[in-house]
């Protein structure tokens, strides 16, 4: 049997992956590797049970930095993903924190009035 080998990283890293003042290094929660805001990162899961537990960990790491988490669902209803986080331990921000986590149905985001906008879209 043979072991594979890493390719050694390229000492040129591209700008946006480039660590700055404006692009600090965040914690994802289901990795102890962090990345750089903004980045975006691809989950393969085998199973609903490990798309849920590789959620919740992220929802939980940007809640336990103090930033403003929106979770948009398309498949599941809002009252669903919040029962399923209370299930999985994730503590969610009460009282006047309580803000600082919204869960609501992706399409009237996406797509207000029917289609997508995507200037109408961040104004939610």
């Amino acid at each position: 049997m043979v072991e594979s080998q890493r390719e050694p990283r390229p000492a040129h890293v591209p700008r946006r992956f480039q660590v700055d003042a404006e692009r600090p290094l965040m914690d994802m929660g289901f990795t102890g590797e962090r990345f750089p805001a903004g980045a975006h990162v691809c989950l393969i899961y085998e199973s609903e049970e490990e798309r849920r537990d590789l959620m919740s960990k992220f929802l939980e790491a940007g809640l336990r930095d103090g930033e403003k988490v929106l979770y948009l669902t398309d498949v599941m209803r809002p009252g669903e993903v919040l029962d399923w986080l209370s299930d999985l331990g994730v503590e969610l921000p009460a009282g006047a924190d309580s803000n600082r986590f919204t869960v609501t149905e992706a399409e009237p985001v996406y797509c207000p009035g029917g289609e997508f906008r995507p200037e109408q879209m961040f104004e939610f």
